[in-house]
């Protein structure tokens, strides 16, 4: 079997999308940039690489891949940490760090386990959840911006989120087996 070949492009300086050549399947990885911020608790590193002069974004990027939650990377001493965790689960916490950029992985859903996140009603927002429930085209999981409270993406901790979720798979409610 041929090895997997990443490809990567950088979009608007805040993007990185990477697409594997070679996979069964061709599917775009794509992470939100952070510059400025360092994660600091609530993860698990699965590899800690430091390489002076040669470990860059991209490659602390690609050592993530498709199987980690996010990543950081130190400019400052070339250092690349990636997490098992993603930027939504509990407990994840960051803080101001002018020498770290933190990639968070966009997932087109969200996922635990077994179970989808398709919809999030949340008290004390000043919207009905009718109304967020019926507004067809209004998607919080497709393109996942770092700026949505990742405390709505969560399945548990409902007193932190400040809204209401709800995924693209509501507009397209197909194969569904289980709610």
């Amino acid at each position: 079997m041929e090895p997997r070949r990443w490809f990567s492009l950088c979009l608007l300086v805040k993007t990185i999308i990477f697409l594997c050549c070679g996979c069964n399947t061709v599917r775009p990885i794509r992470f939100w940039l952070l510059p400025g911020l360092r994660i600091t608790s609530g993860t698990t590193i699965t590899r800690d690489v430091s390489l002076p002069r040669q470990m860059t974004l991209l490659r602390c990027a690609r050592l993530c891949g498709a199987d980690c939650g996010m990543f950081h990377y130190s400019k400052a001493n070339y250092t690349c940490e990636v997490f098992a965790e993603r930027y939504f689960d509990s407990g994840v916490l960051y803080v101001p760090d002018d020498d770290w950029i933190t990639g968070l992985k966009n997932l087109s859903v969200i996922v635990k386990d077994d179970w989808t996140l398709a919809f999030r009603a949340q008290s004390g927002t000043g919207s009905t959840v009718f109304h967020a429930w019926i507004a067809t085209g209004v998607h919080h999981d497709n393109n996942i911006q770092a700026e949505f409270p990742h405390a709505c993406l969560r399945f548990d901790d409902y007193s932190s989120c400040d809204r209401h979720f709800r995924s693209h798979i509501l507009d397209a409610w197909t194969g569904i087996k289980e709610v």
